[in-house]
């Protein structure tokens, strides 16, 4: 099971949590503790990939969570580094203040733009990810990226990704 479906998770959890979130390995490794609890639970053995990914959704946010009420909420800043070590100085910066933004968003907001913006989801995984519909997912999305595009604003490193199309 992990080395079937490991990459994946940790890819999901990545995005949501950023590559060197210092709960990043805890969180993998809770998603597979959960998922061998549950595992009688699972109707349908071809479910496990996606079923498993519910799962890391809801570990990293309750990871989150569990930062923001003890008030140690953190960003990208706090020696986080892009999830490509091979990326330019200037991509690295955009990653830090994207993750920063992502650190001031509510955190269903921040999940769902992750998954969106940079896994790749589309609206119809996002939906069966998170449970809901994909007109949902539709309206939350804008809601995420309206409040997303507002934050970066302030940052000098988003101006030529602000830009474009």
């Amino acid at each position: 099971m992990v080395s079937e479906h490991g990459p994946r998770i940790r890819n999901v959890v990545v995005r949501i949590l950023g590559s060197g979130d210092p709960e990043l390995a805890d969180v993998v490794n809770e998603t597979f503790a959960r998922a061998l609890e549950s595992l009688g639970s699972l109707q349908s053995p071809e479910a496990l990939g996606g079923w498993m990914a519910q799962i890391s959704v809801f570990v990293a946010r309750e990871s989150i969570r569990k930062r923001q009420r003890s008030r140690k909420l953190f960003s990208r800043s706090d020696g986080f580094e892009a999830a490509s070590p091979h990326a330019s100085e200037p991509d690295r910066e955009a990653s830090r203040c994207v993750y920063a933004i992502f650190a001031m968003m509510p955190t269903d907001e921040r999940i769902l733009l992750a998954l969106r913006r940079i896994e790749k989801m589309s609206h119809d995984e996002l939906a069966e990810l998170l449970r809901v519909s994909v007109p949902t997912v539709r309206r939350r999305l804008k809601k995420a990226e309206a409040r997303f595009d507002k934050l970066a604003q302030r940052y000098e490193a988003l101006a030529v990704w602000r830009e474009q199309p």
